[in-house]
């Protein structure tokens, strides 16, 4: 539970990075004070973005202008999200490392059934895969996994080095699953029929 404990110590701020123009590469960072450790974030369909506040418990919609509108309550106790996404229906999914489960909520902040999904192995992670399903990764139970959305069963590849620790997720451009193996110094690639390869990052200790 340490990597939990360390994340806390996140700078209350959200950054927005952008071109400064007729200035070639150069880059302006404005920063939009919140409160309680924002984690991930994500953007929904109305053009808004969605985050999560690690310690203070909820999701909040945020407007690009930096403007927090509106900040929701997780109906757990003690919950710490982590990543958060959103699905093509628009609704907004997130993980929670210490409950060891996923929550799904519609944009307007109504958790929705069946929420949430019982997942162990510390839920870190979390994509809508191109298959309809949430993926995500468990960092201690060292496996992705592939949650249906319609059954609210999870299916699970386990990585086949031990410790690997896997973290962040996404969708490649090929269509496939990619994400990152902190412990094991690697990236991997899951296709649809969950076939995993794996590719060394060069810098040892990356």
């Amino acid at each position: 539970m340490r990597v939990i404990r360390e994340n806390r110590l996140l700078a209350t701020v959200l950054v927005v990075v952008s071109t400064v123009a007729g200035a070639a590469g150069a880059q302006t960072i404005t920063e939009f004070p919140v409160s309680a450790g924002p984690y991930g974030i994500t953007r929904a369909q109305d053009g808004s973005l969605f985050f999560t506040e690690f310690g203070g418990e909820k999701v909040s919609r945020m407007t690009t202008a930096g403007v927090v509108t509106n900040r929701f309550p997780i109906p757990l106790t003690n919950p710490l999200p982590f990543d958060i996404t959103t699905d093509s229906a628009g609704n907004i999914w997130f993980t929670d490392a210490l409950k060891e489960v996923i929550l799904k909520m519609t944009p307007t902040g109504t958790f929705t059934f069946p929420s949430p999904y019982s997942v162990s192995g510390g839920g870190y992670g979390i994509v809508a895969g191109p298959d309809g399903k949430m993926w995500f990764t468990q960092f201690t139970g060292n496996r992705i996994g592939r949650l249906d959305t319609v059954s609210g069963n999870a299916t699970f590849i386990d990585l086949p080095t031990p410790g690997s620790t896997p973290t962040g997720i996404v969708v490649g451009p090929d269509g496939n699953i990619w994400i990152t193996e902190k412990g094991s110094n690697k990236i991997g690639r899951i296709t649809m029929a969950g076939v995993l390869t794996e590719f060394t990052v060069p810098t040892a200790g990356s």
